[in-house]
């Protein structure tokens, strides 16, 4: 309940230009929703995303793993892209 209603709310405050070239989109692709809730949900979702990559890093930092930086990003950007395959899949 606490999720439909963030959603609704940032729904509201998203410009009506953008929710009409994603309306365009959406109809497009044979989507049946609301442009405004559609972005609001992909919004929702990486904050989502974000905020568990975080908790990630923090985990790993904490464990005291010494990785490469690069090899740490390359990771963090390897959840982040099966994530976001995941959800958009599930929405």
């Amino acid at each position: 309940m606490v999720v439909r209603n963030f959603i609704k709310s940032l729904s509201r405050i998203i410009p009506k230009e953008i929710k009409k070239s994603t309306e365009k989109s959406l109809n497009f692709a044979g989507i049946d929703e609301d442009a405004g809730i559609w972005l609001s949900k992909k919004i929702l979702l990486s904050i989502t995303i974000s905020f568990v990559v975080s908790l990630i890093s923090t985990y790993l930092i904490s464990l005291n793993f010494y990785f490469d930086v690069f090899y740490l990003l390359l990771i963090f950007a390897l959840i982040f892209i099966l994530a976001s395959a995941v959800v958009s899949l599930i929405f």
